[in-house]
């Protein structure tokens, strides 16, 4: 019922970095523009009512809201190899995604391997590994899924091999 019920309305909130856009019935209803509108991972539906030229407090209710997501959930991975040897950063994705798999071919002793949620730097870090003795044997380890936001950034110290897929 609800599913007939939004077919009919067709309405559709499209949260943008810039702004949010309001259609119903592919109308273009009404567009809230400013900065960071969709800046969080999550990406909450939050409602604002700016008056400037009253002098009472207006509030601005709603039953409920919608997010339509067009697209498929899982999309095609891609993988990234990295030879042995150290590497001081590279960036393998813009925006926002998530980690599926890192596999070890080999691995110094006291090598350190860094995953950070960024384009430019170590920091935040997602995922930290410092061998404590030789890696000959190759490894996977699953990351199930882990998401980052502001982009995928590998740095190597001390020599490693790996494969990580993402998309």
């Amino acid at each position: 019922m609800i599913r007939n019920l939004f077919e009919r309305i067709r309405f559709w909130l499209i949260k943008l970095p810039t702004g949010s856009l309001f259609y119903v019935n592919g109308q273009l209803l009404h567009k809230k523009s400013g900065a960071h509108q969709s800046y969080y991972m999550t990406l909450p539906i939050t409602i604002e009512n700016i008056n400037t030229s009253g002098s009472v407090d207006v509030s601005f209710e709603t039953v409920g809201m919608y997010i339509a997501r067009q697209g498929e959930l899982i999309t095609n991975p891609t993988s990234y190899y990295h030879a042995y040897g150290s590497e001081t950063g590279v960036t393998l994705k813009y925006g926002a995604g998530t980690i599926h798999t890192i596999i070890f071919g080999a691995a110094a002793n006291n090598a350190i391997v860094t995953i950070s949620d960024s384009t430019t730097a170590a920091t935040p870090i997602l995922w930290y590994y410092e061998a404590t003795g030789a890696l000959s044997v190759p490894v996977s380890i699953d990351m199930g899924g882990l998401p980052f936001s502001d982009g995928l950034r590998l740095t190597i110290a001390n020599s490693a091999s790996c494969t990580i897929v993402y998309e």
